[in-house]
């Protein structure tokens, strides 16, 4: 065997054993991609194992949003990336005809606020719609061919769209199990997983909370008499008007049917009683719509409440909590509806509407 042919098979060999190592390079994203799409924030852990498996200097991945579109730009030795928000649309702009291409292309990474040399702009596709974009510095696949390139390139986005396709899956999957689908209140299951630690966070200190449940009187009429979809545009309405009155951290779920339920921590008596007091008229509001609909003036639509509060000095399980206000509640409804009782507190309150 000549020198030349020598020369050709070391060349080959060099090339497949570099091939060989990218493949496992992205074997290796993959897996990494594949086990963080389970994972909250995943958006901003994407650059960092394209970065890793790159081996390159940063890596960045573009997030398309309706509102804003972020750039996580991850740097080598950093711990954690650098994020930038841009106006909606901008990145669409940059990458202009390559945003919705379906092979990578260079771009020059000033435009995205990148580090100032040419980089390859990768679209990112979930169910054949594109949502960001990867973008890598021009230099990091150093001695690959072109052809090998452009397939490597092709690979890593392919890659990242599976695990993009794969983290809005599991989310779709979480948000199903955690929410109700018509009112997207927290289902019974996840209010009361919440709700325990929650509990739990409470003991040995002096923070009280406040279970309220509460549900729609004489519902079962507005079924019978407007029909089922009447009946569900007024849970979806009620849920709406409960959420307008509740903060950030208030944990509301829908037991089944016309039940919901509040979990309310740091409240004074007289802060608990205005947001009860709040709610009530809000939902009050919503079933007097309902009722001119209705064209009865027998059947009194509204709301009645029943809560639970907690006592530091005699601790109560969720389930204790629940069967009290349940008590109050139907305290509440003897009294003549429209109103809301505390448990262990006969005075309770009269409806202010």
């Amino acid at each position: 065997m000549d020198d030349s042919h020598l020369e050709d098979l070391a060349c080959r060999l060099e090339r497949a054993e570099r091939r060989s190592k990218n493949l496992q390079r992205l074997l290796e994203l993959g897996q990494g991609l594949t086990t963080e799409a389970t994972k909250g924030e995943w958006s901003r852990r994407v650059a960092g194992e394209v970065l890793r498996a790159a081996r390159c200097r940063w890596a960045a991945y573009c997030v398309a949003g309706r509102e804003v579109d972020r750039i996580f730009l991850q740097r080598q030795h950093a711990s954690e990336p650098q994020a930038t928000i841009r106006a909606a649309g901008y990145l669409r702009r940059c990458a202009g005809d390559s945003w919705a291409g379906q092979l990578p292309c260079r771009v020059p990474g000033a435009r995205f606020g990148l580090p100032d040399e040419a980089c390859w702009y990768l679209p990112i596709r979930v169910h054949e719609s594109v949502r960001g974009g990867l973008l890598l510095p021009q230099a990091c696949l150093g001695r690959v061919s072109c052809g090998d390139t452009v397939e490597l390139l092709g690979l890593l986005g392919h890659q990242v769209s599976l695990a993009a396709e794969l983290a809005e899956l599991h989310g779709d999957v979480v948000r199903a199990a955690t929410f109700d689908r018509m009112t997207a209140a927290m289902n019974r299951s996840a209010w009361l997983a919440k709700v325990e630690r929650r509990l739990i966070s409470l003991q040995g200190t002096d923070g009280g909370a406040a279970v309220v449940l509460f549900d729609l009187d004489h519902f079962k009429e507005v079924n019978d008499r407007l029909g089922h979809a009447a009946g569900d545009e007024f849970l979806v309405a009620t849920a709406h008007a409960a959420r307008s009155v509740l903060r950030g951290e208030d944990l509301f779920g829908r037991f089944g049917g016309d039940e919901f339920v509040v979990w309310l921590e740091n409240l004074s008596t007289i802060t608990l009683a205005a947001v009860i007091e709040r709610l009530m008229i809000r939902v009050s509001a919503v079933a007097g719509g309902v009722q001119q609909r209705m064209d009865d003036t027998e059947t009194q639509l509204g709301i009645s409440v029943g809560v639970a509060v907690t006592d530091p000095d005699h601790p109560k399980t969720v389930d204790e909590l629940l069967e009290a206000a349940d008590v109050a509640l139907y305290e509440a409804k003897a009294q003549g509806r429209g109103t809301w009782r505390i448990s262990g507190n006969g005075g309770g309150k009269a409806r202010a509407s």
